[in-house]
């Protein structure tokens, strides 16, 4: 690569990874409103929820590498993190086009504090609480060449319910959130260097029941997201960075306030007047020890086999030629058009048996590439990637598990920093893929303190099927798995994917 391309490159990294800490807004609060003392009782609708997500949330391979996949961006798992990831060639990528498609499920089964917000509600009058969450991510993108788009999909529910001991009062709070990322990217220098933007579409779904009140309310806003990746060939590393920006959902003020009657007795449930999801960005570093290759220049079975698919396009050129002097010498010497027309059928069955065998070639060479990526390559790697995530701050934000407890609990007052380490390896060569990570879990409130999560995870090369012949005849298929633990929160993630 030239000098002049690598100073190209530099400098559009070197935008995006400054706009990823700075170029987002805002940068900080602006000073809050009078919502109440920390701890008393909410006496108003004028404050925010703070849609912030703590905990790594993604497929088996993003939760086992602790989140830090920036600098990875492969698949539809790495494109919620790094929306570069919608043009990015993986290795196993092998065709002019390409398609990938993925499921991404995790499910906390402990997470008695899951917001890390110390829980509110444990106070006087509480009886019990029960706290369920899920989520699910479909997604699917579409490659042609270096260009790539796709639809990346983020499913949060939220179920919390609340049983006061004084009387038979309960209170519920359901929250559905859907993040729709729409993606478009393309990779320049040859897939050196990838640049991926897209347009995030939130819709939240907020309801609050209890034995005498239901109220609830959906609302829907937009954002936008840019993303880089800076993988230089032959290297054995990798750069990465992203951001996106806030999104605020506005909500009408006569339905931000719930009449609650209890014992014949009748108070005011407030509800937030605005929902907040803050921007956020981040940066990261991979590097891969072993020889194993991270960075392979892009090539798909067409150039593979070049030489042989050249040589049976002249051969189609000819053949186009010979028909033309026969048809030309048939019609010279008289010939009838049932000669003419048997004529036109023996040469378009030649000419339809060479575009057979010109896509046999091609076949034959994507399945030749992937036997060398999967048995010539070098199995043992050592895979570290690194990432440091900023979030911004809210107005007057409160947690969703305060807004329950009615109680002023403020959330997001600052910028939250949340490192992550990651590594991944191949101990049992074309068997067991091992991952493990670590990452700080920021605090958004005053009162708790940050908590640090471990992370494991693991992919069993199963068995090879090409499902009814929709996948290529060797493809194989794996178990991935992954579990994050933390104080308060532990949550396991399963799958199916490609072993490569």
């Amino acid at each position: 690569m030239s000098s002049r391309h690598v100073s190209f490159a530099t400098t559009v990294l070197g935008w995006g990874l400054w706009g990823s800490l700075a170029a987002v807004y805002p940068l900080e609060a602006t000073t809050a409103q009078d919502i109440g003392a920390e701890g008393e009782t909410l006496q108003t609708s004028n404050y925010s929820l703070d849609a912030f997500r703590g905990p790594v949330i993604g497929t088996s391979r993003v939760v086992g590498l602790a989140g830090a996949v920036v600098a990875i961006a492969e698949g539809t798992e790495g494109g919620l993190q790094n929306p570069a990831a919608v043009a990015n060639r993986p290795q196993q990528s092998l065709e002019w086009w390409d398609y990938w498609w993925g499921l991404g499920f995790v499910y906390p089964f402990d997470s008695d504090d899951y917001f890390n917000s110390g829980n509110p509600f444990d106070s006087e009058g509480v009886e019990d609480r029960d706290i369920n969450f899920f989520f699910f991510n479909p997604a699917l993108y579409f490659q042609f060449n270096h260009l790539g788009l796709g639809i990346n999909i983020d499913l949060q529910h939220v179920d919390v319910r609340l049983q006061e001991d004084s009387s038979a009062q309960s209170l519920a709070l359901d929250l559905d959130v859907a993040t729709t990322h729409l993606q478009l990217g393309y990779g320049f220098l040859d897939g050196q260097l990838t640049i991926g933007v897209g347009a995030n579409v939130l819709a939240q779904n907020v309801r609050v029941a209890g034995d005498e009140i239901r109220q609830s309310y959906q609302e829907s806003g937009w954002g936008g997201e840019i993303g880089v990746l800076y993988r230089p060939e032959g290297r054995a590393w990798r750069l990465g960075a992203s951001a996106a920006t806030p999104i605020r959902l506005d909500v009408d003020a006569d339905r931000a306030i719930a009449r609650v009657v209890q014992n014949g007795v009748e108070s005011m449930l407030f509800l937030p007047q605005n929902i907040e999801s803050p921007w956020h960005g981040s940066v990261g570093f991979a590097y891969q020890f072993g020889r194993r290759p991270l960075n392979p220049s892009v090539t798909w079975g067409r150039k593979e086999a070049a030489e042989r698919y050249q040589e049976l396009h002249q051969d189609m050129a000819r053949l186009a030629e010979r028909y033309e002097r026969a048809r030309s010498e048939a019609r010279q010497r008289g010939a009838s058009r049932r000669e003419l027309r048997s004529l036109k059928r023996y040469y378009k069955a030649q000419r339809s048996a060479l575009r057979k065998q010109r896509k046999r070639e091609v076949k034959e060479a994507f399945y030749r590439l992937r036997r060398r990526m999967r048995h010539g390559w070098p199995r043992r790697y050592l895979l570290v990637s690194t990432e440091v995530m900023f979030t911004g701050a809210v107005n007057d934000g409160i947690g969703p598990q305060a807004l329950l407890a009615q109680q002023v609990q403020r959330s997001g007052e600052e910028i939250s920093i949340s490192p992550r380490l990651g590594i991944e390896g191949e101990p049992w060569t074309r068997r067991m893929k091992l991952r493990a990570g670590a990452y700080l879990e920021p605090s958004r409130y005053r009162t708790t303190n940050p908590r640090i999560h471990g992370t494991v995870g693991l992919d069993i090369r199963l068995f090879a099927w090409d499902v009814f012949h929709i996948w290529p005849r060797d493809h194989e298929w794996a178990l991935t798995a992954a579990f994050d633990g933390a104080r308060g929160y532990q949550a396991f993630s399963l799958g199916i994917t490609g072993w490569y």
